[in-house]
Parts: C-alpha cells; sequence; structure tokens
C-alpha cells in the first residue's frame, strides 16, 4: 500500500474522496467546502442517514448527487477537543475496514487546512495514514496452498492538505511512524508464531534485522560499552 502527501488540488473525477466528521462539529473544513460544492448533498445524508461522526464510524455515499466522485466515505473522528494522535490512528484503522469492504482501490483523504491546538493538519494526514498501516497487518507465513489469502485492493491513499510544508511535514512524521509500524508487525509476526516453532534467540535477531530496515542503522546510532553475539549479528 503506498502512501501519498500533497498539497496539490486532487483530481475528484471517478475516484472515492474521504471526508472527516466530528461529533461535535459536523463535517471537517474541507468538508463543509465540498458540502457547498455538492449545494448541500453531504450535510443532507448526514441529517437523513443518522450519521453522528462518532469515532470511527463510516457513511458511503454511492454516485452523490452534484459530485463528480464516484463514491464518498465520511469517517467519524469522535469530538474535536478530545482528538489525539492515537485517536486519529484508530480513526485509520477503521477507515483501512470500510476501504477494504468497500474494495476501493484508491482514496483521497481530504484534510486541507484542518488542524487542532496541537495537531497540523500535516500531522492530522501521518497519523491517519499509520492507522492505515497497522490495520494491514497480515500474517500468512504458515498458510496452506488450499487456503485463500485475504482480498486486498487497497493499493493507495492520497493525503491531501493546505499546503506543501504541511505535505513535507506529514512526509517527515509518516518516515518516523513507519519505523514504530514496523517494530509492531514483527512483534505481532513473532507472538502468531505456533508453539511448535521452537524459535531461539538468534533466528528471532536475524528475522529482526531482515524485517527492520531501520536496526541495521542502530549500530551508527549507539555505541555501547558491552558487546556480544546478539550486537555482533547486526
Amino acid at each position: 500500500m503506498q502512501f501519498q502527501f500533497s498539497s496539490a488540488a486532487p483530481k475528484i473525477t471517478s475516484e472515492t474522496l474521504v471526508v472527516g466528521v466530528f461529533e461535535d462539529s459536523g463535517l471537517s473544513t474541507e468538508g463543509k467546502n465540498l458540502n457547498t460544492s455538492m449545494k448541500e448533498t453531504l450535510s443532507q445524508a448526514i441529517s437523513k442517514r443518522g450519521f453522528k461522526g462518532k469515532l470511527g464510524k463510516t457513511l458511503s455515499l454511492l454516485h452523490p448527487r452534484e459530485a463528480d466522485a464516484d463514491q464518498i466515505i465520511l469517517i467519524g473522528l469522535g469530538k474535536r477537543d478530545e482528538c489525539s494522535p492515537h485517536l486519529l490512528t484508530e480513526a485509520g484503522g477503521f477507515l483501512y475496514s470500510a476501504l477494504t469492504q468497500e474494495k476501493i482501490e484508491t482514496a483521497t483523504f481530504l484534510v486541507g487546512s484542518e488542524s487542532f491546538k496541537t495537531i497540523s493538519s500535516g500531522e492530522i494526514a501521518a497519523h491517519v495514514a499509520q492507522g492505515l498501516l497497522l490495520k494491514s497487518f497480515y500474517f500468512g507465513k504458515h498458510q496452506t496452498k488450499k487456503e485463500t489469502p485475504p482480498i486486498k485492493a487497497l493499493a493507495s491513499v492520497n493525503f491531501y492538505v493546505s499546503s506543501e510544508e504541511e505535505a513535507k511535514t506529514a512526509r517527515m512524521l509518516f518516515d518516523r511512524l513507519v519505523s514504530i509500524s514496523e517494530g509492531v508487525f514483527y512483534t505481532r509476526a513473532v507472538t502468531s508464531e505456533p508453539p511448535n516453532m521452537h524459535l531461539t534467540q538468534r533466528p528471532l535477531l536475524r528475522d529482526l534485522k531482515a524485517s527492520l530496515h531501520w536496526v541495521s542503522r542502530l549500530k551508527f546510532l549507539i555505541k555501547p560499552k558491552w558487546k556480544n553475539w546478539a550486537w555482533d549479528l547486526f
């Protein structure tokens, strides 16, 4: 799955758009702009369907009126004042489930100029992207040939932010979050191993080195006073 962060206006023709909705204040800033251009179609759908904007809840609008996009998905972000990096990551996980359930290949999240007291639009995009990434984890190492892996059609998610500076902020933060996510993936993979695999320290550390691209750089960042066989593996 690919992630892109850009300040360039998205092409909304034949595309799936994602818009945030808050539980206490309704559509996000970019959502309100889109709603105006669509002659209040989004607000009418929200009212008619009773969508409250609770964290992780989604509402899918297929071929909405007054829109060039094929589909618009509204994602609940909870209460604005309670929004945090952790909750944004959770929202990204819920969004991943909604997108894959709809078998959507490409989507654009309209973050725009949305921001909170301590979280910029670029940071919002990065944390939601991490939630999408974490939810994509799948452990199929010991899967038999008779079994069919789950279909995951989602190939790329684009995040539209207000400026190139915010896009740069999103890219830099997401790079760090990817490293954290890789650690989570490795931990999940190890704990998913069946007990009869007889895992030992050396194979585990070698897998760690192969799985986490940043571990090989650890020796240049940390120079321990001690040295043993485990450290030499890197």
